[in-house]
């Protein structure tokens, strides 16, 4: 009903944020809801090591509805890498620095942009 509800309200061209590791999963309903969706998600929260993600038993769920959004954020580039790396050792596919600096991941016939942007604030705006 959640998805159906913000799918319904969002208009031609917005990209769908998602904030968070608690809904890992919601990417792969609102592709299911509406295919040519702009999805973008942010993890607050570190990601794992492929270690200690391996032995997760939803592992290839996860990642396979991560990877069908077009943004991933992370705070720091060793969390981006380690979601990378579990993408190398789980689903077999790898990573890419594209044009501009951008490091990107090819899934599905398309690119995922992996994007790392801390959250901080200014010492001068307090």
């Amino acid at each position: 009903m959640f998805a159906t509800v913000i799918m319904e309200s969002k208009q031609e061209k917005e990209m769908i944020w998602i904030h968070d590791n608690f809904l890992l999963l919601v990417p792969a309903y609102f592709k299911r809801k509406d295919v040519n969706s702009s999805i973008g998600f942010f993890l607050h929260s570190p990601f794992p090591s492929s270690d200690i993600y391996k032995m997760f038993p939803y592992r290839s769920e996860v990642l396979k509805s991560l990877l069908l959004c077009d943004v991933i954020g992370f705070h720091l580039f060793e969390y981006a890498r380690n979601f990378y790396t579990s993408c190398r050792r789980v689903l077999g596919l790898n990573h890419e620095f594209k044009i501009g600096g951008f490091l990107g991941i090819e899934c599905f016939g398309r690119n995922v942009m992996l994007r790392i942007s801390h959250i901080g604030i200014e010492l001068d705006d307090i």
